[in-house]
């Protein structure tokens, strides 16, 4: 097997109608959930991704565009019909292979990239990159963040009436097996890499303010992350791409630098690379915070023409 590391083992083969913040509990607008017209349901391949079996053959792989990223690729809240590597898939004739996970960081989207980078070589690479500011820490801090606040906040959240009032995360496998599938539906599992042993970034993590505020930083690691991507590359065509309406909004909540220094940072992000420009975002997904097809499809109609 090509990329024999390329597995979420909890997710391989699974079969789920509900994920993440995709509920009637965790959505931001439950009356947009309940209203939402299309059939929504999560089937993931041998290798835990939201996609279709990946060919074996390294020609057939080379060949394919690969879509690297985090739940907006993952299609978090939409039928997988609507998420942009089918839409690609389907504009194109091309076999677009998906390797996302939601929750991912960008330092775990950089980590996937240059691996198909080095072992497959592909013709097209496209990346979704995360929010800036969701990147990894060491692994002691995060185990201690872990331990002391993710994980009893994220229990407390999920848990039943007839679950026990409190589990350590690293005794999660004591619980009653479908107490155990409830959480797995929900949780993002830790990913080990050849660095350290690093955790995704939950949203609880994401609101911490040594990550948020300092704009400067976190420009400066999605630069590194973007950097690495380059240097593992030989002949590959990468586009690159950040989640919709991120730039104007998400970024620029905290000012702790003047619009032109934030200016300048993005400036010196995107100035040697090739990116699909800011598009808006124009629908929701049931979960009503990801996009849905409108928004899907414009940003391939634009990677179309970067491709």
């Amino acid at each position: 097997m090509i990329l024999p590391d390329f597995v979420l083992p909890t997710r391989a083969n699974a079969q789920w109608d509900y994920s993440g913040i995709d509920t009637a509990e965790l959505c931001l607008d439950p009356r947009h959930f309940e209203q939402y017209p299309y059939a929504v349901q999560y089937q993931f391949n041998s290798r835990g991704y939201r996609d279709q079996e990946w060919p074996e053959s390294l020609d057939e792989l080379q060949s394919a565009i690969w879509c690297v990223g985090d739940s907006f690729t993952v299609g978090l809240g939409s039928a997988v019909e609507h998420t942009w590597p089918r839409l690609l898939q389907q504009h194109t004739g091309r076999r677009c292979i998906n390797v996302s996970m939601d929750g991912a960081s960008n330092d775990w989207i950089a980590r996937k990239t240059c691996a198909i980078l080095e072992t497959v070589a592909p013709a097209h690479v496209v990346i979704h990159w995360s929010y800036w500011h969701r990147r990894e820490a060491p692994a002691q801090e995060l185990l201690e963040y872990l331990s002391e606040q993710a994980w009893p906040a994220f229990y407390a959240a999920v848990k039943g009436p007839a679950w026990p009032p409190n589990c350590p995360w690293n005794q999660v496998s004591q619980l009653p097996k479908l107490i155990q599938q409830e959480i797995k539906r929900h949780w993002v599992e830790p990913d080990v890499c050849d660095e350290d042993l690093c955790f995704f970034s939950m949203d609880e993590r994401r609101r911490s303010a040594d990550f948020v505020v300092d704009d400067q930083a976190n420009s400066q690691h999605i630069k590194h992350c973007i950097d690495r991507v380059q240097a593992a590359n030989t002949h590959t065509k990468i586009v690159h791409s950040f989640i919709p309406e991120f730039t104007q909004q998400d970024m620029y909540r905290k000012r702790t630098h003047s619009v032109d220094k934030l200016t300048q940072l993005v400036h010196s992000i995107l100035s040697d690379i090739d990116y699909v420009p800011y598009f808006p975002k124009l629908d929701l997904a049931r979960d009503g915070h990801h996009y849905d097809i409108k928004t899907a499809e414009l940003f391939v109609q634009q990677l179309l023409v970067k491709l």
